[in-house]
Protein backbone atom coordinates (compact mmCIF):
# COMPACT_ATOMS: atom_id res chain seq x y z
CA UNK A 1 0.00 0.00 0.00
CA UNK A 2 0.87 3.41 0.31
CA UNK A 3 0.49 5.19 3.65
CA UNK A 4 -1.20 8.81 3.61
CA UNK A 5 -0.99 9.63 7.36
CA UNK A 6 0.43 8.85 10.63
CA UNK A 7 -0.36 10.13 13.70
CA UNK A 8 1.49 8.56 17.27
CA UNK A 9 -1.01 6.70 19.44
CA UNK A 10 1.55 6.76 22.21
CA UNK A 11 5.15 6.91 22.93
CA UNK A 12 5.54 3.34 21.30
CA UNK A 13 2.72 3.08 19.20
CA UNK A 14 2.09 4.26 15.39
CA UNK A 15 -1.23 4.90 13.61
CA UNK A 16 -1.39 5.17 10.02
CA UNK A 17 -3.99 4.70 6.89
CA UNK A 18 -2.87 3.65 4.22
CA UNK A 19 -3.97 2.89 0.30
CA UNK A 20 -4.49 -0.43 -0.50
CA UNK A 21 -5.70 -1.08 -4.14
CA UNK A 22 -9.28 0.73 -4.57
CA UNK A 23 -9.45 0.19 -1.04
CA UNK A 24 -7.94 1.63 2.44
CA UNK A 25 -6.89 0.57 5.52
CA UNK A 26 -6.25 1.97 9.20
CA UNK A 27 -3.63 0.37 11.24
CA UNK A 28 -2.42 0.43 14.83
CA UNK A 29 1.58 -0.36 14.72
CA UNK A 30 3.95 -0.98 17.81
CA UNK A 31 7.61 0.33 16.59
CA UNK A 32 8.63 -3.26 17.51
CA UNK A 33 5.84 -4.69 15.14
CA UNK A 34 7.01 -5.92 11.54
CA UNK A 35 2.90 -5.65 11.20
CA UNK A 36 -0.21 -3.46 11.74
CA UNK A 37 -3.26 -4.25 13.67
CA UNK A 38 -6.33 -3.45 12.01
CA UNK A 39 -8.46 -0.13 13.84
CA UNK A 40 -11.45 -0.99 10.73
CA UNK A 41 -12.39 -3.93 8.47
CA UNK A 42 -10.98 -3.11 4.98
CA UNK A 43 -13.97 -2.05 2.79
CA UNK A 44 -16.37 -0.18 5.50
CA UNK A 45 -14.97 2.76 4.51
CA UNK A 46 -12.50 5.02 2.65
CA UNK A 47 -10.51 6.83 5.07
CA UNK A 48 -7.35 9.48 3.79
CA UNK A 49 -6.55 11.10 6.86
CA UNK A 50 -7.33 11.38 10.55
CA UNK A 51 -6.91 13.46 14.06
CA UNK A 52 -6.64 11.87 17.72
CA UNK A 53 -7.49 13.32 20.93
CA UNK A 54 -8.05 11.97 24.28
CA UNK A 55 -9.19 8.47 23.17
CA UNK A 56 -10.88 9.11 20.28
CA UNK A 57 -10.08 9.56 16.43
CA UNK A 58 -12.52 11.40 13.76
CA UNK A 59 -11.53 11.13 10.36
CA UNK A 60 -13.52 12.23 7.05
CA UNK A 61 -14.61 8.94 5.29
CA UNK A 62 -16.89 8.23 2.00
CA UNK A 63 -18.30 4.38 0.49
CA UNK A 64 -20.27 4.47 -3.22
CA UNK A 65 -23.13 4.99 -1.58
CA UNK A 66 -22.15 8.23 -0.12
CA UNK A 67 -19.86 11.23 -0.40
CA UNK A 68 -17.37 12.36 2.40
CA UNK A 69 -19.02 12.97 5.85
CA UNK A 70 -17.26 12.66 9.45
CA UNK A 71 -17.10 9.71 11.74
CA UNK A 72 -15.37 9.18 15.06
CA UNK A 73 -14.12 5.75 16.26
CA UNK A 74 -13.03 5.46 19.95
CA UNK A 75 -10.37 3.35 21.61
CA UNK A 76 -12.29 2.61 24.36
CA UNK A 77 -15.20 0.51 22.54
CA UNK A 78 -13.78 0.18 19.01
CA UNK A 79 -17.28 1.48 17.66
CA UNK A 80 -17.27 3.23 14.36
CA UNK A 81 -19.74 6.19 14.70
CA UNK A 82 -20.94 8.32 11.54
CA UNK A 83 -21.98 11.60 12.79
CA UNK A 84 -23.14 13.43 10.19
CA UNK A 85 -25.61 12.99 7.13
CA UNK A 86 -24.81 15.75 4.83
CA UNK A 87 -26.26 14.95 1.71
CA UNK A 88 -29.51 13.02 3.37
CA UNK A 89 -31.31 13.14 -0.62
CA UNK A 90 -29.20 11.20 -1.46
CA UNK A 91 -30.60 8.10 -0.06
CA UNK A 92 -33.95 8.64 -1.94
CA UNK A 93 -31.84 8.72 -5.45
CA UNK A 94 -31.11 5.32 -7.42
CA UNK A 95 -27.21 5.10 -7.45
CA UNK A 96 -25.76 3.11 -10.26
CA UNK A 97 -23.54 -0.13 -9.42
CA UNK A 98 -20.06 0.46 -8.73
CA UNK A 99 -17.61 -1.97 -8.09
CA UNK A 100 -13.90 -2.93 -8.14
CA UNK A 101 -12.53 -3.97 -11.46
CA UNK A 102 -9.53 -6.66 -12.12
CA UNK A 103 -8.21 -6.98 -15.50
CA UNK A 104 -4.56 -8.37 -17.18
CA UNK A 105 -2.27 -5.82 -19.25
CA UNK A 106 -0.72 -7.15 -22.56
CA UNK A 107 2.39 -8.22 -20.47
CA UNK A 108 0.91 -9.82 -17.73
CA UNK A 109 0.44 -7.52 -15.18
CA UNK A 110 -2.93 -7.74 -13.13
CA UNK A 111 -4.00 -4.05 -12.94
CA UNK A 112 -7.08 -2.45 -10.68
CA UNK A 113 -9.73 -0.15 -11.33
CA UNK A 114 -12.99 0.79 -10.59
CA UNK A 115 -16.26 0.24 -13.14
CA UNK A 116 -19.16 1.88 -12.22
CA UNK A 117 -22.09 0.17 -14.80
CA UNK A 118 -24.90 2.07 -16.50
CA UNK A 119 -27.84 3.05 -14.20
CA UNK A 120 -30.09 0.41 -15.39
CA UNK A 121 -27.36 -1.87 -16.93
CA UNK A 122 -29.14 -5.31 -18.99
CA UNK A 123 -26.04 -8.20 -19.37
CA UNK A 124 -25.48 -8.38 -23.10
CA UNK A 125 -26.23 -4.93 -23.99
CA UNK A 126 -23.09 -2.43 -25.40
CA UNK A 127 -22.68 0.67 -24.32
CA UNK A 128 -21.08 4.05 -24.35
CA UNK A 129 -18.32 4.37 -22.25
CA UNK A 130 -16.11 6.82 -20.82
CA UNK A 131 -12.64 6.37 -19.36
CA UNK A 132 -11.73 8.64 -16.61
CA UNK A 133 -7.74 8.82 -15.96
CA UNK A 134 -6.70 9.87 -12.50
CA UNK A 135 -3.95 12.78 -12.23
CA UNK A 136 -0.55 12.21 -10.52
CA UNK A 137 0.39 9.71 -11.57
CA UNK A 138 1.36 8.65 -8.30
CA UNK A 139 -2.03 9.24 -7.06
CA UNK A 140 -5.16 6.37 -7.50
CA UNK A 141 -8.73 5.58 -7.36
CA UNK A 142 -10.81 4.28 -4.50
CA UNK A 143 -13.96 2.58 -4.51
CA UNK A 144 -15.26 5.38 -2.94
CA UNK A 145 -17.73 8.12 -4.13
CA UNK A 146 -16.53 9.21 -7.26
CA UNK A 147 -18.72 12.03 -8.95
CA UNK A 148 -17.13 15.79 -8.70
CA UNK A 149 -16.76 18.50 -10.95
CA UNK A 150 -13.76 16.74 -12.44
CA UNK A 151 -14.52 13.07 -11.89
CA UNK A 152 -17.97 12.41 -13.80
CA UNK A 153 -19.15 9.08 -11.92
CA UNK A 154 -22.92 8.66 -10.70
CA UNK A 155 -23.69 11.26 -13.21
CA UNK A 156 -21.82 9.83 -15.95
CA UNK A 157 -24.12 6.16 -15.06
CA UNK A 158 -27.32 7.69 -14.93
CA UNK A 159 -26.82 8.92 -18.77
CA UNK A 160 -26.13 5.37 -19.57
CA UNK A 161 -22.13 5.07 -19.80
CA UNK A 162 -20.04 2.51 -18.29
CA UNK A 163 -17.10 4.21 -16.74
CA UNK A 164 -13.87 2.78 -16.08
CA UNK A 165 -11.34 4.72 -13.40
CA UNK A 166 -7.78 2.55 -13.91
CA UNK A 167 -5.22 2.38 -12.06
CA UNK A 168 -2.62 2.10 -14.09
CA UNK A 169 0.78 1.18 -13.13
CA UNK A 170 2.28 4.42 -11.93
CA UNK A 171 -0.29 4.69 -9.83
CA UNK A 172 0.30 4.43 -5.90
CA UNK A 173 -1.61 2.28 -3.49
CA UNK A 174 0.35 -0.40 -4.44
CA UNK A 175 3.98 -0.39 -3.26
CA UNK A 176 6.56 1.86 -3.96
CA UNK A 177 7.80 -0.25 -7.32
CA UNK A 178 4.83 -0.45 -8.91
CA UNK A 179 4.53 3.42 -8.52
CA UNK A 180 7.59 4.01 -10.28
CA UNK A 181 7.20 1.36 -13.32
CA UNK A 182 6.54 4.28 -15.38
CA UNK A 183 9.25 6.51 -14.52
CA UNK A 184 11.35 7.49 -17.72
CA UNK A 185 9.10 6.56 -20.44
CA UNK A 186 5.69 8.30 -19.98
CA UNK A 187 2.63 7.39 -21.97
CA UNK A 188 4.00 3.71 -23.10
CA UNK A 189 2.84 0.53 -21.06
CA UNK A 190 1.10 2.44 -18.47
CA UNK A 191 -1.24 3.50 -21.59
CA UNK A 192 -1.42 -0.35 -22.79
CA UNK A 193 -3.12 -0.62 -19.22
CA UNK A 194 -5.95 1.43 -20.21
CA UNK A 195 -6.51 0.04 -23.31
CA UNK A 196 -6.08 -3.49 -22.10
CA UNK A 197 -9.24 -2.76 -19.31
CA UNK A 198 -11.18 -1.19 -22.59
CA UNK A 199 -10.27 -4.58 -24.66
CA UNK A 200 -11.06 -6.44 -21.55
CA UNK A 201 -14.83 -5.16 -21.37
CA UNK A 202 -15.11 -4.87 -25.11
CA UNK A 203 -14.72 -8.45 -25.17
CA UNK A 204 -17.42 -9.10 -22.18
CA UNK A 205 -19.70 -7.72 -24.69
CA UNK A 206 -20.35 -4.44 -22.44
CA UNK A 207 -19.22 -1.92 -24.85
CA UNK A 208 -19.66 -0.36 -27.97
CA UNK A 209 -15.55 0.08 -29.26
CA UNK A 210 -17.06 2.75 -31.82
CA UNK A 211 -18.58 4.84 -28.41
CA UNK A 212 -15.15 5.17 -26.05
CA UNK A 213 -14.06 8.49 -24.63
CA UNK A 214 -11.57 9.25 -22.50
CA UNK A 215 -11.17 12.35 -19.80
CA UNK A 216 -9.40 13.40 -17.19
CA UNK A 217 -6.90 16.25 -15.47
CA UNK A 218 -3.55 16.64 -14.87
CA UNK A 219 -1.64 13.38 -15.83
CA UNK A 220 -5.19 12.43 -16.72
CA UNK A 221 -4.99 15.64 -19.08
CA UNK A 222 -1.80 14.15 -20.70
CA UNK A 223 -3.53 10.39 -21.35
CA UNK A 224 -6.52 12.14 -22.73
CA UNK A 225 -4.99 14.17 -24.80
CA UNK A 226 -2.54 11.16 -26.13
CA UNK A 227 -5.57 9.22 -26.42
CA UNK A 228 -6.68 11.77 -28.92
CA UNK A 229 -3.87 11.88 -30.79
CA UNK A 230 -1.81 9.05 -30.55
CA UNK A 231 -4.51 6.47 -30.43
CA UNK A 232 -7.04 8.55 -31.86
CA UNK A 233 -8.45 5.25 -33.63
CA UNK A 234 -9.31 3.91 -30.04
CA UNK A 235 -11.51 7.12 -28.94
CA UNK A 236 -14.28 8.82 -30.22
CA UNK A 237 -14.09 11.32 -27.98
CA UNK A 238 -11.32 13.09 -25.45
CA UNK A 239 -11.63 16.15 -22.73
CA UNK A 240 -7.79 17.28 -21.47
CA UNK A 241 -8.32 19.52 -18.47
CA UNK A 242 -4.96 20.89 -17.20
CA UNK A 243 -3.28 18.41 -19.25
CA UNK A 244 0.35 18.34 -20.89
CA UNK A 245 0.62 17.78 -24.84
CA UNK A 246 4.26 18.52 -25.21
CA UNK A 247 6.62 17.12 -23.09
CA UNK A 248 9.90 19.03 -23.81
CA UNK A 249 8.56 22.90 -23.70
CA UNK A 250 6.72 21.36 -19.90
CA UNK A 251 10.48 21.17 -19.46
CA UNK A 252 11.26 24.59 -19.77
CA UNK A 253 8.70 25.89 -18.55
CA UNK A 254 7.20 24.09 -15.91
CA UNK A 255 6.98 25.03 -11.83
CA UNK A 256 7.23 21.49 -10.58
CA UNK A 257 10.30 20.55 -11.98
CA UNK A 258 11.61 18.35 -9.31
CA UNK A 259 8.32 16.75 -9.09
CA UNK A 260 8.42 15.89 -12.96
CA UNK A 261 12.28 14.94 -12.11
CA UNK A 262 11.96 12.60 -9.75
CA UNK A 263 8.42 11.05 -10.38
CA UNK A 264 8.25 11.46 -14.16
CA UNK A 265 11.13 10.79 -16.25
CA UNK A 266 13.80 10.66 -14.12
CA UNK A 267 16.41 12.57 -16.46
CA UNK A 268 17.18 15.83 -18.04
CA UNK A 269 15.47 16.46 -21.75
CA UNK A 270 18.67 17.10 -23.33
CA UNK A 271 20.11 13.20 -22.06
CA UNK A 272 16.80 11.48 -24.23
CA UNK A 273 14.93 14.52 -26.46
CA UNK A 274 13.97 12.20 -28.75
CA UNK A 275 11.75 9.88 -26.33
CA UNK A 276 10.70 12.88 -24.96
CA UNK A 277 9.31 14.27 -27.81
CA UNK A 278 8.25 10.98 -28.82
CA UNK A 279 5.99 10.94 -25.86
CA UNK A 280 4.37 14.09 -26.47
CA UNK A 281 0.52 14.15 -27.77
CA UNK A 282 1.67 17.02 -29.99
CA UNK A 283 3.63 15.29 -31.92
CA UNK A 284 0.62 12.91 -33.07
CA UNK A 285 -1.34 15.95 -33.79
CA UNK A 286 -1.81 14.99 -37.26
CA UNK A 287 -3.36 11.77 -36.61
CA UNK A 288 -6.14 13.65 -36.25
Amino acid sequence: GSVTHVEWKDAKTLMYCADEGVETGFYTQGLSSDNGTPLIEKGVVIIRSFSVNKGVIAFVGERPSHPKELFSLSFADKKLVKRTDINPWIRDIKLARQEKLVWQSRDGLQIEGVILYPLDYKEGTKYPMINYIHGGPEACVKNGWTTYYSMWGQVAAAKGYVVLMPNYRGSSGRGVAYSKMDQGDMGDEEFNDVLDGIDYLINKGMVDKAKVGIGGGSYGGFFSAWGATKHSDRFAASCAFVGISDHVSKRFTTDIPYESYYSHWGFWTHENLELVYDRSPVKYATNN
